[in-house]
């Protein structure tokens, strides 16, 4: 738990927004037919710490280091930008307004999972598009290309590790196209 532990800390979601339509961001530029450059080589992953606990008195102060350098002080929330992947020593020291004074050390490991998803129609999402056939509108893929679709096998096994692991971030791609 938080208490035992100190702080609790989570990676921000790579895989898994949704865009201005609804529909799974696939960070695919339709128009080039390229992914973005900045989705598969990263510079850099987002962890949000959380080192608040309802018993802190207010003025309560807070100091995070990472690898040794003070990084943020007097907030128990904050989100820090790694550039690498890897190990990381976090150390949060509270501090109550009575001068009480507890530190909590924890190696974070940054871990993204590139996922690749390449074959046909069965692995594009051909028959489950993203926006099903209506009587008065016509089915819709993220790709209408390659009909590659967010409810196609890879993208919600890449999708359930994501929301599964908060330690973990996903960098999926699919380069799955029907009739390949």
């Amino acid at each position: 738990s938080a208490a035992q532990q100190g702080f609790t800390w989570r990676m921000q979601d790579r895989f898994g927004a949704k865009n201005k339509e609804g529909l799974l961001d696939y960070r695919w530029d339709l128009v080039h037919g390229v992914y973005e450059a900045d989705y598969v080589n990263p510079k850099k992953w987002l962890v949000d710490f959380d080192g608040c606990n309802s018993s802190l008195a207010a003025g309560t102060r807070f100091v995070w280091e990472i690898d040794g350098q003070t990084i943020a002080e007097t907030r128990c929330r904050f989100s820090h930008p790694f550039t690498t992947q890897g190990a990381h020593a976090v150390r949060l020291t509270v501090t109550t307004p009575a001068g009480e004074t507890t530190s909590f050390d924890q190696t974070v490991a940054i871990k993204d999972l590139f996922i690749v998803s390449i074959g046909d129609s069965y692995a594009s999402g051909e028959g489950n598009p993203d926006k099903p056939w209506q009587v008065v509108k016509k089915a819709r893929w993220i790709d209408s290309r390659c009909h590659r679709s967010a409810t196609a096998g890879p993208a919600l096994a890449a999708l359930t590790i994501e929301q599964d692991d908060p330690h973990t971030s996903v960098t999926f791609i699919s380069f799955a196209c029907s009739g390949a």
